[in-house]
Order: structure tokens, then C-alpha cells, then sequence
């Protein structure tokens, strides 16, 4: 992950091994598709949700790599 500040790349897998934008412009935490697949802008309220989905969703991903069940 590079960050400057307001604006961070998240390396992500892919056809074309693009990576994710992430940033943030007057309180709103935008999401930047690879390969300018569009965006998506979260309020704060919508950030913070969607960052426990993501928590809760990585947990499960580490249950199913520790059962051997990774498509890496």
C-alpha cells in the first residue's frame, strides 16, 4: 500500500493486476475501480460500516486459508 496523505494504491489481483484507488476529499473516502471502472463515494457513516463488513470479511478469509480452502 503507497499513501500520500489523501490518496493510497491497494495492490489487487486481476486480469490486468490493477490496483485499488483509495481517497479521501472533504470527508468522503472515495474507492477507485482498476482500469477506471468507476468510483464509489462513501460518507463517513458509510465508511465505517463498510470497513467492519470488510473486518468481519477478512476474518472469514483467514478461516478458509488456515482449512486450506485459499484460491491464492
Amino acid at each position: 500500500m503507497r499513501s500520500d496523505g489523501r490518496e493510497w494504491r491497494v495492490e489487487a489481483e486481476g486480469a490486468r493486476r490493477a490496483g485499488l484507488g483509495l481517497g479521501v476529499t472533504r470527508g468522503t473516502v472515495e474507492i477507485f475501480l482498476p482500469g477506471g471502472g468507476g468510483a464509489v463515494a462513501l460518507d463517513l457513516q458509510q465508511a465505517v460500516a463498510f470497513r467492519a463488513a470488510l473486518d468481519e470479511a477478512v476474518a472469514v478469509a483467514r478461516i478458509d486459508v488456515r482449512e486450506g480452502l485459499s484460491l491464492l
